[in-house]
């Protein structure tokens, strides 16, 4: 069901032009640039009962959506970071780790999330020492097969909707 409502708000977000729900305020000029450079700027979103920050208006628009659909604060930034793996995917994607800072407002915690990648199931602790032994190597090697993982993005989606819905 998370998946689908991801790729419905993808599509959504796709296909739909943005509309603010508030019309958009006058931008402050901005300072000039360095060697007349236009600035940079991008076109703001609003949402008057929710947050949501990314680096892409759009990704920005589906956050929103989701949650003004009843999806939580979480709900959102999942959305927004699968939207991100297509609309900047040399910045992040489902072929990459995640990390993750969540409040908990029902037991007032805060929670950090290291979804970077694990290793593959066939290399357990144990394996991994004998074949550091086999190698004569006292630690793993900064390149190579031994230091590849199983990106985590996907799995650290499905975590953490388990864990704070």
């Amino acid at each position: 069901m998370l998946a689908h409502a991801l790729l419905v708000s993808l599509a959504v977000a796709l296909t739909q032009p943005m509309q603010p729900s508030q019309p958009t305020p006058p931008s402050p000029t901005p300072a000039p640039r360095p060697a007349a450079l236009p600035p940079a700027t991008r076109p703001e979103v609003f949402a008057p009962r929710a947050m949501a920050a990314t680096s892409h208006p759009l990704a920005t628009q589906v956050a929103l959506d989701v949650m003004r659909a009843g999806g939580s604060a979480l709900d959102g930034a999942i959305a927004a970071n699968a939207c991100l793996g297509l609309m900047e995917p040399t910045g992040c994607g489902v072929g990459g780790d995640l990390f993750a800072i969540v409040w908990d407002p029902a037991s007032k915690t805060l929670h950090g999330y290291n979804g970077s990648g694990r290793s593959p199931a066939g290399v357990t602790l144990t394996r991994l020492r004998e074949i550091l032994a086999e190698r004569d190597l006292k630690s793993i090697p900064r390149e190579g097969p031994l230091t590849v993982t199983v990106p985590g993005c996907v799995d650290g989606w499905l975590t953490l909707h388990e864990r704070f819905g």
